[in-house]
């Protein structure tokens, strides 16, 4: 553990030095750490120069030729198309995608650990992606206020974090600094901020300390809401276990120890974040759409990894019984797990399992499911509903 300069004991400084100390750490990390915001561009939220490392590694024979072609213009043009795409799209299709270019046919923004072993070239794809945390970014492109930590996949920003000591001030305190202050469009000026932009922006926004960690995924509302990133204690209640006498970690440890590894960051920008998209009548009777962006909460997460993994360890035929609390996201955690089963191969490439099928008892939680997998769907075809709308 770092041990913070007597003068500098109760800064927020020592715990995101710490933080980045952890990433750097992990058992093969990934993970590139900037002391400061060398190479951010406020203007589109982007670290350009590792978005080019990246295709330049993945397909050097299209960057070849844009260089042909674009002679000293090449990185504008594709950083130009880049920001298209991320305005379009936003960041999680982004991603996932990629995006076409004329000329080019696609072009790959991150890869995921492949499903069929079979692959290697998709493999290839994941390795070289570059997973960065950037501290002390200045987001405003008027401004110069700073977020204390920004977490970039190959120079797309997937995440942002305030980081808060317990010794000071809490994790009530990050929050209230991104209700109040870190705000997506500036009052007065209306001039934008990119990195904190609905969909376009980082996907999820994090207030940490050394005790607790909470999330949000969309600022842009007028009181952003915030839900609990914690495990939970050991009782069943809210929070996290307190540190016990052995241990050399924080309480929220888990945030860079496990989340933070890198096959499950990229998992969880792969396989889980989606947008709901819901109806409802306004005051006026009209009909509105609604859009909210899904992170998955930690128990969420928790949950279908460890299912996951036993599956992968002892084959098909197990049973699991999942305890969820109401309101806590049952309807999400049953999709994820059905959408990571029928993705499970075997060594050969044959799926694991033929079929996942979903079988409930109650008509809002049927119907609440069916939207949801819908949402996640990936493969036409590959899902049908049976029964009800």
């Amino acid at each position: 553990m770092i041990i913070p300069k007597p003068d500098t004991i109760h800064l927020e400084i020592n715990f995101e030095e710490y933080i980045t100390k952890k990433l750097k750490e992990l058992e093969d990390s990934g993970w590139r750490v900037s002391n400061d915001d060398t190479g951010f561009d406020p203007n589109t939220a982007l670290i350009m120069d590792d978005f080019i490392e990246y295709v330049s590694a993945t397909a050097p024979e299209k960057v070849d030729k844009m260089q042909k072609s674009y002679g000293s213009n090449w990185v504008k043009n594709l950083e130009l198309q880049l920001v298209k795409s991320l305005e379009v799209k936003g960041t999680v299709l982004t991603l996932r995608e990629g995006f076409q270019m004329a000329g080019y046919q696609t072009i790959t923004c991150s890869g995921h650990y492949p499903d069929d072993p079979r692959l290697p070239k998709l493999k290839d794809f994941y390795d070289m992606n570059i997973l960065r945390v950037m501290r002390q970014v200045h987001y405003q492109t008027a401004g110069n206020k700073s977020l204390d930590l920004v977490f970039f996949v190959n120079g797309i920003p997937v995440a942002t974090a305030e980081v808060k000591t317990e010794l000071t001030q809490s994790v009530e305190d990050a929050i209230l600094e991104y209700q109040n202050e870190r705000k997506p469009i500036e009052p007065g000026t209306n001039r934008k901020n990119f990195l904190l932009m609905y969909k376009r922006g980082a996907v999820v926004h994090f207030a940490i300390s050394e005790d607790e960690i909470w999330m949000c995924t969309d600022l842009s509302q007028k009181q952003p809401k915030f839900l609990p990133f914690n495990r939970g204690t050991e009782d069943g209640h809210a929070g996290n276990p307190p540190v016990q006498k052995d241990d050399t970690d924080y309480p929220t440890g888990y945030f860079w120890n496990d989340i933070c590894r890198k096959d499950n960051w990229l998992r969880i920008f792969h396989n889980f974040v989606f947008e709901e998209v819901f109806k409802k009548e306004d005051l006026t009777g009209r009909i509105k759409e609604s859009h909210t962006q899904i992170f998955p909460r930690f128990h969420q997460w928790d949950c279908v990894t460890k299912c996951i993994d036993d599956v992968k360890e002892k084959g098909v035929g197990q049973r699991y019984l999942i305890e969820h609390s109401a309101g806590s996201g049952k309807t999400e955690t049953i999709t994820w797990v059905a959408h990571e089963l029928i993705r499970l191969m075997e060594d050969n490439g044959e799926r694991k399992f033929s079929s996942v099928i979903v079988v409930t008892d109650r008509v809002g939680l049927d119907t609440n499911i069916k939207g949801t997998i819908q949402q996640l769907k990936k493969t036409m075809g590959l899902i049908e509903m049976v029964g009800g709308d």
